[in-house]
């Protein structure tokens, strides 16, 4: 049995370490440059309001969470000193002026006048933001919209923004504001992460294949050891039946 057990150890030993290995590789190939961009409009917004902020929430030991990304608007007075740069409230901060992949913000020319459009561009090299919860954008635990004045006033903030699954092609990463309200689309299969796909495939695949197989070894070989003991007491049986036999023949010589 603790031979069996052993045997068992060793090839789930095995199996787990090619399981790390093939996980581990596929998040190193997964690594890509990539550009995209969070397209921000927000109707109902706070009067004196000049531009709509994403806001994302990293914590602070994030690597992608950077003190000064140096990106600003055009148009606005910005300083380290304005209540938009130093916004921190429950881990949610500016996405242009924190968050690592930042690479400008504006004004879209063309844009309803009756909202507030705002459109922030994100690149980078995922290697850069290995381990960090916004190394893929939209697995970032949650956002917010923040509407800000020209000098960078904090004049209102939304809800947390709920996702919105929608099969439809569109540019960018769409987020649709209304007051306090807001929410983001998404296609799909986006957020999906491909080493996270396989990890949980070899481990079903694991838990399905390996497990069950090594139970019907362990029945299989019980049953023998059971029919082996069997075998053996009958035996046993057989050859005291034997010693009576010629115990008795001795006493009567």
């Amino acid at each position: 049995m603790k031979k069996r057990l052993g045997c068992f150890g060793t090839v789930v030993l095995c199996i787990l370490l090619f399981i790390t290995g093939t996980t581990g590789c596929a998040a190193v190939k997964s690594e890509t440059v990539f550009s995209d961009s969070a397209e921000i409009t927000a109707a109902n917004a706070p009067e004196g309001t000049y531009y709509a902020d994403l806001l994302v929430q990293l914590p602070k030991k994030d690597k992608l969470r950077v003190p000064d990304t140096g990106v600003r608007l055009d148009g606005t007075e910005i300083t380290e000193s304005s209540e938009i740069f130093c916004y921190d409230t429950d881990n949610y901060v500016s996405a242009s002026l924190h968050y690592g992949y930042a690479e400008r913000i504006e004004i879209p020319a063309e844009h309803n006048p009756l909202l507030v459009c705002t459109n922030l561009y994100i690149s980078g090299n995922t290697k850069d933001g290995r381990f960090s919860k916004g190394k893929v954008f939209l697995r970032i635990p949650s956002f917010r919209i923040a509407y800000v004045s020209q000098d960078g006033k904090v004049l209102g903030v939304t809800e947390p923004a709920a996702a919105d699954p929608q099969m439809a092609d569109h540019h960018g990463i769409p987020f649709i504001a209304d007051g306090l309200s807001v929410r983001y689309c998404f296609v799909p299969g986006s957020r999906i992460s491909l080493p996270g796909i396989l990890l949980f495939a070899e481990l079903f695949l694991f838990a399905v294949l390996v497990l069950p197989l090594y139970a019907v070894i362990s029945a299989v070989c019980k049953q023998r050891e059971k029919n082996a003991v069997i075998a053996q007491m009958q035996k046993n049986a057989a050859a005291n039946e034997e010693n009576p036999k010629s115990d008795d023949q001795g006493s009567l010589l």
